[in-house]
């Protein structure tokens, strides 16, 4: 089999992303203008929930979510411009009065909370993969995990789940699509280990790849 007979197929698949990357690109800009529009704040939870009711679905056209624009460097790029431009032409007491929205000590509150879920997440997992080993292969009838070991883990899923997004949303923490880890903005510190994001952000994550 030649060596080039996959290239027509790559080919093709890259001029496909370009061309979702310039509507992407496309609604993105739109979106800003119409928050702009409403005077509204320009952040990337923001431009996300406002693409997703302006998209054309007769142009391609469909909503962006929240990790697929933090971590495209284009887009993450866009929007950090237009708010940067907003924030240098907004009367200072409305600086200072976003500037008192979010205290240092509630952020770090945040990331604690969040990095204390995690250690407990792992905890359970390692239970439950442990509990899964001890059982052997050739009973037919297996004793049920225990229904609390299940809640407790469903709970904390669904907790550092929602911690995730929030702390997206107030883009105090941001997606390494390359590392598959969770973030400090500004700071880069890894506040969640890849290992741990993948426990209860693997959705997120795979929505990460297919859109860049």
């Amino acid at each position: 089999m030649p060596k080039n007979s996959r290239k027509p197929k790559n080919d093709n698949l890259d001029k496909h992303r370009k061309k979702m990357q310039g509507i992407y690109i496309e609604l993105i800009q739109k979106a800003i203008s119409h928050i702009e529009s409403l005077n509204g704040d320009i952040t990337m939870s923001a431009v996300s929930r406002v693409s997703y009711e302006i998209a054309d679905k007769e142009k391609g056209e469909k909503g962006i979510t929240l990790p697929g624009i933090s971590t495209n460097p284009e887009y993450r790029a866009l929007v950090e411009h237009s708010r940067a431009n907003q924030e240098l032409h907004e009367p200072k007491d409305r600086r200072e009065l976003k500037a008192k929205y979010l205290s240092e000590g509630d952020i770090r509150m945040m990331v604690h909370v969040l990095r204390t879920e995690n250690i407990e997440l792992k905890r359970t997992n390692k239970v439950l993969i442990q509990q899964l080993k001890d059982i052997p292969d050739t009973v037919e009838t297996i004793a049920p995990v225990e229904e609390k070991i299940i809640a407790a883990y469903n709970a904390m899923m669904n907790v550092s789940r929602a911690l995730t997004n929030r702390l997206c949303e107030l883009e105090l923490t941001y997606i390494d699509a390359t590392n598959e880890t969770l973030n400090v903005a500004h700071y880069n510190d890894v506040v969640v280990p890849s290992e741990a994001l993948k426990l209860f952000y693997e959705k997120e994550l795979n929505e990460i790849r297919d859109n860049t």
